[in-house]
């Protein structure tokens, strides 16, 4: 990208996945940019898993054009996705159970690790880091003070500045409760260096994946349960160790070799545990304050997926991207016309990976369930639909039948 003149004036409120890359993007193209963030690095670092990220290739090379390629020496290597579904005991039929080949390996570095981090590249590069709880009338003066006000805090009050966009957000309620735990001590997957995904039918989706967190590698176990399913294991409040305990009752029930296979594992550390419900919704990308001026919305606060198919922080990486490419294109003002056009071009990057998601949270349709057995039965297409974790536009044609495999 080609540094523009003149310097612009942006504020970033959120040093989340999406706020970071594009805070940092700036910087590196000679901008003022001043990120918001609620809480310091050190708390962060100290506190609670914020998700099971797993970033894919491509937004991987988007990070790595930034100069963020930090963590590739000693991140696992995730390099395929399997895929399989299965019945409930005592039948403990398996319907289908393929593994795809990703085009370039993924990986997924602990955010409590990756986000101070990254909070301490953009400071070295001269940006302004302040800490507090940005209230609406913060965002008054932060847009009176700034060319540009981005806002990419996708829970609270902040969130909520923006529109919901009803025509893309159908879900009203949460379609799946979540809950997550870092691992180490379990026993290796059959299936070594993938994202392992079973769903169970009546039950909802046992997920795990390699990652890396505090102290090196570990495993990350997740479950996307049907609400009052035997894997909904009523889990708030739970501390890390005791929601262990509750998904290995749930895993005996529901996939008892899994339970087995981590009989013997730990939590990381304390803080390594999340749990919780989301309704996925989209967001107007453009907002107005109480005084009229226009905020631009960015990541979570404008697209918030369900994690079935692992899209957020690759979501967030892509409309970073999209935004600081279009104010790198632009030297005019930032105003109603651009921030639409950048708010429609960032919505476009992740609604493939939108659609795809919200089919996933649904019973399959009469083309996902053919093309999910034809790749059980051919290679080609099983790796097909991993590269589609990598590229959503690539899968979704074929998820709605547009396209013959």
């Amino acid at each position: 990208m080609k540094k523009p003149s003149p310097v612009r004036e942006v504020t970033i409120v959120g040093a989340g996945q999406a706020g970071l890359v594009l805070a940092i993007g700036l910087r590196g193209l000679g901008h003022r940019v001043r990120l918001i963030l609620d809480r310091p690095a050190a708390v962060i670092a100290a506190g609670r898993i914020l998700s099971g990220q797993c970033v894919f290739a491509p937004a991987l090379a988007a990070e790595r054009e930034l100069g963020l390629d930090l963590w590739s020496a000693a991140s696992p290597r995730i390099g395929a996705i399997h895929v399989a579904s299965r019945s409930m005991p005592p039948d403990r039929v398996t319907r289908q159970s393929f593994v795809g080949t990703l085009r370039a390996p993924a990986e997924s570095v602990d955010q409590r690790i990756k986000f101070p981090a990254l909070i301490d590249v953009f400071i070295r590069m001269g940006g302004c880091l302040e800490i507090m709880e940005a209230d609406m009338a913060c965002l008054e003066r932060y847009a009176l003070e700034s060319e540009l006000l981005v806002v990419a805090v996708g829970k609270g009050r902040l969130a909520s500045l923006f529109p919901v966009d009803p025509m893309r957000s159908p879900f009203s309620a949460p379609a799946r409760t979540l809950a997550m735990v870092y691992l180490r001590g379990a026993m290796p997957p059959h299936h070594v260096g993938c994202v392992s995904s079973t769903a169970v039918a009546g039950a909802g989706t046992v997920m795990h994946f390699p990652a890396l967190t505090h102290g090196g590698p570990c495993e990350v176990l997740l479950f996307e349960a049907m609400t009052g399913g035997p894997l909904d294991i009523g889990c708030k409040g739970l501390a890390a160790r005791e929601l262990l305990a509750a998904m290995r009752i749930a895993l005996a029930k529901c996939l008892p070799e899994e339970g087995e296979r981590i009989a013997d594992a730990y939590v990381t550390d304390p803080g390594a545990s999340l749990s919780g419900s989301i309704v996925p919704t989209v967001r107007h990308g453009v907002a107005r304050l109480p005084s009229g001026r226009a905020v631009l919305g960015l990541g979570d606060a404008v697209v918030l997926n369900d994690p079935l198919v692992g899209q957020g922080a690759n979501n967030a990486i892509r409309m970073a991207m999209v935004c600081l490419r279009a104010i790198a294109e632009h030297e005019g003002p930032f105003d109603d016309v651009w921030l639409a056009a950048c708010a429609s071009r960032a919505w476009q990057e992740v609604s493939a990976a939108t659609i795809w998601t919200n089919m996933a949270l649904r019973p399959p349709s009469v083309q996902a369930a053919a093309l999910m057995r034809r790749a059980t039965l051919e290679q080609a297409i099983a790796d097909r639909v991993a590269q589609g974790f990598e590229d959503p536009a690539s899968l979704l044609p074929l998820l709605l039948g547009l396209e013959r495999a």
